[in-house]
């Protein structure tokens, strides 16, 4: 949700830029909006200023395409997420550029919004939104492993799992004892290199921590696990499965 966010901030962003120029609504920008958010003109005040225009827009979606977050609570929080994506500071360069350039000189055609958030997005370099899940999940399995590897008594959950996700990596390096430090440093390290064979970019992750809110929630799990594990761990550690599920419940928007 929070790259939906994002993406209805750029199209208010591109309306603003041009209906500020145009002190009006010129007839492709009219069509643009008619066209994504079906009956926001009919129901705007005919006397309603311009200018008003990209702020009614930024709150249109609230309304009318993920509403129960905003009837559940937590639709400040979904926000909170969409600002830490690198594509929502993207996109508003891009208006402060596209509205200096365009007082300076009108242009005789503006780019559709379309053209505008791509030519706004093609300094990043990120994965697009269906590319995220098996990052995410690789990055999971790697987290999950390095809490079982840390707090564990007992592998044999850790070699079956492995064996399953990543069978290359038992051929070359052996699950450490519990208590072997450098073993387990050796070991998650091929677990890593191993993981970034299998997934492509997911050796990439590291460098865009804030793009995805699944990344940003493991590894806040794992910080939270990590930090109650040390003081007390658990008589059985969960599975993979059972820790990616509470993952997913944690930091849950109620």
């Amino acid at each position: 949700m929070a790259d939906q966010i994002v993406a209805w901030r750029a199209f208010a962003l591109w309306v603003r830029a041009i209906v500020d120029v145009e002190s009006g609504l010129p007839v492709s920008v009219r069509d643009s909006i008619e066209q994504r958010c079906p009956g926001f003109l009919q129901r705007r005040r005919a006397d309603a200023p311009a200018s008003g225009f990209w702020a009614e827009l930024m709150t249109w979606p609230e309304h009318h395409v993920y509403p129960d977050a905003r009837l559940g609570g937590w639709i400040e929080a979904a926000h909170y997420y969409s600002g830490l994506n690198p594509r929502s500071e993207l996109v508003w360069q891009a208006w402060e550029e596209s509205a200096a350039a365009w007082v300076r000189r009108r242009p005789t055609r503006y780019p559709s919004f379309d053209e505008w958030l791509a030519n706004a997005l093609r300094k990043l370099d990120i994965p697009e939104p269906e590319e995220l899940e098996p990052i995410a999940e690789a990055e999971a399995f790697a987290l999950w492993a390095t809490l079982v590897v840390t707090h564990g008594t007992n592998t044999t959950g850790l070699q079956s799992t492995v064996a399953q996700r990543c069978p290359d990596l038992l051929a070359m390096r052996e699950i450490p004892e519990p208590g072997d430090r450098e073993g387990a440093v050796r070991f998650l390290q091929a677990l890593q290199e191993s993981l970034a064979r299998r997934i492509p970019r997911a050796e990439s992750a590291p460098q865009f921590p804030q793009c995805c809110l699944r990344i940003e929630r493991i590894r806040s799990y794992f910080a939270d696990c990590n930090l109650r594990w040390s003081a007390t761990a658990p008589e059985t550690l969960p599975s993979f499965d059972q820790w990616l599920s509470e993952v997913d419940r944690f930091l849950k928007f109620e």
